[in-house]
């Protein structure tokens, strides 16, 4: 029954963004399962660039178990809140500015439904305006995961440059 019912249950890509071509917006995937001599737990992973999204996504999960029949037991955990993108942001001006006056060229907007540690103090602070950035990575959340160590530099400058002109 458990082999069927991890078979069922979704694991990757749930929904793509409705508006922004190539741009994932709701997944899950199999996190961990650990085995007992009693019981068996298993963990999932969801996320999303909208809280109902990622609410459903786990709801449907937990209504696909139930249909098991099997005695378990339901834990909800808490995961990053998604984070949904303000193009408008005075932040982001400023920030697409100050790059192209330190690089000489636009800066690559990326938008990810991953969770990322800006939206913990986006959820706290509604009012604040966010954005992420930061060396370039390979591999993010795999054994073979690498950090680019020239890029380093180059974040820390333009973070000092952001800084300065946010003053």
């Amino acid at each position: 029954k458990i082999l069927d019912l991890l078979y069922i249950v979704p694991n990757g890509p749930v929904a793509m963004h409705p508006k922004i071509k190539n741009l994932m917006f709701t997944s899950t995937n199999l996190g961990k399962i650990r085995t007992k001599e009693d019981y068996i737990k298993i963990r999932w992973l969801h996320r999303s660039l909208s809280k109902y999204y990622n609410k459903d996504i786990c709801e449907k999960i937990i209504a696909l178990l139930k249909l098991s029949n099997l005695e378990m037991e339901n834990t909800i955990r808490g995961s990053y809140p998604p984070w949904e993108p303000d193009f408008n942001s005075k932040l982001l001006t400023i920030a697409k500015d100050v790059y192209k006056e330190l690089f000489k060229e636009e800066i690559k907007i990326l938008i990810i439904h991953g969770g990322l540690e800006s939206t913990l103090l986006i959820n706290r602070i509604p009012a604040i305006e966010a954005i992420a950035f930061g060396g370039k990575i390979r591999g993010l959340h795999s054994p073979g995961e690498r950090l680019e160590v020239k890029s380093v530099e180059r974040t820390w400058n333009y973070l000092i440059h952001l800084l300065k002109k946010l003053n």
